[in-house]
């Protein structure tokens, strides 16, 4: 049986990082009903773009130069180059999902709205998958209901109470965060800068997995709790700053006066 601290866990996983892409998609929605439409769709092409890029492309190519003699070497021996290589990867794919989604949802109207709508539809599919599936199966347990396999059950029953509070609340930041990044790209693109947002979310992306994976080799598992949670709200409270600010940026697309 999951303990009752722990459906609590991993029900406030769901309702938390759920929420912190809900909350800033009615605002967005709220500002923008009255001269557009499109936001639910902006959702949905970020969305396909997580699982495309990030489900499909990202886990082959690290299937295949996982099986590489010289990638296996370099993480054994060489772990920094290993984890450049990987995150460039991992952010590569996440550029791609994010730019394929922009242009889509920028096509008939440009709008920095549906483009900040496109980074919270990236991560919820993931925060889906994350939060969500291990709550079900949690209920499913406990109701005698679950089939899935016995090393599946013994995990879920088996979680540290914290990691599940801590993995809510991160995978929330992660959603503004790739929102705000979402945006930013969305700035540039709208503006007909192609070569910057390809670079900015290669960076924003590539620089997030780098420092998340290093502090994660090179920190105990108690001190990466600490260290990562507190890298993330650093990161967070700057994403939630650029959002607050952003209704005071300028843009000037190239080929639309349309308003965004």
């Amino acid at each position: 049986m999951v303990s009752q601290i722990n459906m609590a866990g991993l029900l406030f996983a769901v309702l938390f990082s759920i929420g912190c892409g809900l909350i800033p998609f009615f605002l967005l929605w709220k500002r923008s009903a009255a001269i557009e439409t499109g936001m639910i769709g902006a959702v949905c092409y970020g969305m396909l773009g997580f699982f495309w890029a990030q489900l499909l492309l990202r886990y082959a190519l690290m299937a295949v130069i996982g099986n590489l003699s010289v990638f296996v070497r370099m993480k054994d021996e060489f772990y920094l180059g290993y984890l450049v290589v990987s995150s460039l990867i991992s952010g590569g794919t996440a550029m791609l999902a994010n730019m394929w989604a922009l242009y889509l949802t920028n096509q008939k109207q440009k709008s920095l709205y549906r483009s900040a709508t496109v980074g919270i539809g990236y991560r919820l599919l993931e925060v889906g998958i994350y939060t969500i599936m291990p709550f079900v199966s949690a209920v499913q347990i406990n109701s005698g209901s679950f089939h899935g396999t016995e090393e599946l059950k013994q995990s879920i029953i088996g979680s540290n109470t914290v990691d599940l509070f801590l993995g809510g609340y991160k995978y929330g930041v992660l959603v503004v965060v790739s929102m705000v990044i979402a945006l930013i790209m969305g700035k540039f693109f709208l503006e007909g800068k192609i070569q910057k947002p390809i670079f900015f979310g290669l960076a924003a992306y590539g620089l997030l997995y780098f420092i998340r994976g290093g502090l994660g080799k090179i920190c105990s598992t108690a001190v990466y709790r600490v260290t990562d949670l507190i890298f993330l709200t650093l990161v967070g409270v700057a994403a939630v700053y650029i959002f607050v600010k952003w209704k005071d940026w300028t843009v000037n697309p190239v080929d639309s006066k349309e308003p965004l």
